[in-house]
């Protein structure tokens, strides 16, 4: 399986959905286990952000990049608009 930024991008964002549900889930755990769990996918949620707006800026650059419309470069000064003496 070859990886790629989109695949790479859409777990970064599965990974994301999934600790803001378990986060969201045991917003009230005040003791034990819930709490830890919690925490733990409260930061992972955190921790995950800057990966995913950063993939996502790189899987737009590369979108727009592919979409870009290739015309041949002119010359400055062709070799008939040489100055007059």
């Amino acid at each position: 399986m070859k990886l790629s930024i989109y695949r790479l991008f859409g777990a970064a964002v599965a990974l994301d959905l999934l600790a803001f549900v378990v986060a969201f889930s045991l917003r009230h755990a005040k003791h034990g286990v819930g709490e830890i769990v919690g925490s733990i996918a409260w930061f992972t949620l955190l921790a995950d952000a800057l990966p995913v707006i950063v993939l996502a800026a790189g899987s737009l650059r590369h979108a727009i990049g592919d979409r870009r419309i290739a015309r041949p470069r002119q010359p400055l000064i062709t070799r008939n608009q040489r100055s007059a003496p």
